[in-house]
C-alpha cells in the first residue's frame, strides 16, 4: 500500500521546469483508491503499459458494479512520461465512463510534458482539465502488474487512438498490424491447444485387464 496525504495537486519540485526526477526519488508507479462513489489514479513516474495495463480492468469492472462511479481523477502532476498504450487506457476508461454516468473523466494537474503528448495525439479535448486542489484519499493502492500484458490488451488501446484521427491511424498502423497477427497467432494457438485437451478427453479408455481365476485343482 502507498501512503498518500490528501491533495490531488502538490506537483514535485523541479518536476515541470527541469524534467524527470532521479529515479532514486520517484518510482514509476500508477496508485488506486475510492472515496465517496469517485476514483482517484495517481501516475507517478515514467508510466508504460508493464504497470498500468491491469488499471482498465480494474476501473471497468468497477464501472460495472452498484452504486455507480461519480467521476474519476487521474492526477499527472507527478508523471512526465506516457507511453501511447497508457493514453489509449485512459482514452477507453473516459469512454466507458461516459457511457456509465454522461460525465468524462478529470485530468488533475498535467505536468507539460503528459499536456504536450495528450495534445500531440488530439485527444486532450476529451477530458477536464483540473489544475486546482483535490483531495486524494489518505492511502493509495499500487496497482500491481502480475502477467505480462497481452497483444489483445495492447491492440485496443491503439485503436482508441485510432479512432480519433487519421493521423493516428497512420501513426500506429504499422504496430496495430503486428498486433493485430499476434492476436490471430494466438487465438490460433488457443484453439489448437482447446482441440488437443478435447481429442484427450474423448479417448476411449483401456480394456480392463482379464481376471485371473486360480483353480483349486
Amino acid at each position: 500500500m502507498a501512503e498518500h496525504k490528501a491533495g490531488g495537486c502538490e506537483p514535485v519540485a523541479g518536476l515541470r521546469s527541469a524534467g524527470r526526477k532521479p529515479q532514486s526519488m520517484m518510482n514509476d508507479a500508477i496508485l488506486y483508491g475510492e472515496a465517496d462513489n469517485d476514483i482517484f489514479i495517481r501516475a507517478l513516474g515514467r508510466v508504460t503499459v508493464n504497470i498500468c495495463y491491469e488499471l482498465r480492468d480494474r476501473i471497468f469492472t468497477r464501472l460495472g458494479d452498484l452504486p455507480h462511479v461519480g467521476n474519476i481523477y487521474i492526477d499527472l502532476s507527478r508523471c512526465d512520461y506516457m507511453d501511447s498504450t497508457f493514453m489509449g487506457i485512459i482514452l477507453g476508461i473516459n469512454k466507458k465512463l461516459k457511457n456509465v454516468t454522461d460525465t468524462g473523466l478529470t485530468l488533475v494537474c498535467p505536468t507539460v510534458e503528459c499536456s504536450n503528448l495528450f495534445t500531440a495525439l488530439n485527444i486532450m479535448r476529451f477530458f477536464t482539465v483540473h489544475e486546482g486542489l483535490v483531495s486524494f484519499p489518505s492511502t493509495l493502492e499500487t496497482i500491481s502488474s502480475s502477467h505480462r500484458p497481452t497483444p489483445d490488451f495492447m491492440l485496443a488501446a491503439h485503436d482508441e487512438l485510432a479512432e480519433v484521427s487519421s493521423a493516428n491511424a497512420d501513426k500506429f498502423r504499422i504496430l496495430r498490424e503486428i498486433l493485430q497477427k499476434k492476436v490471430i497467432e494466438e487465438r490460433r494457438k488457443a484453439t489448437e491447444r482447446g482441440l488437443e485437451i478435447e481429442e484427450e478427453t474423448d479417448e476411449e479408455p483401456p480394456p480392463p485387464s482379464p481376471t485371473i481365476v486360480m483353480s483349486d485343482d
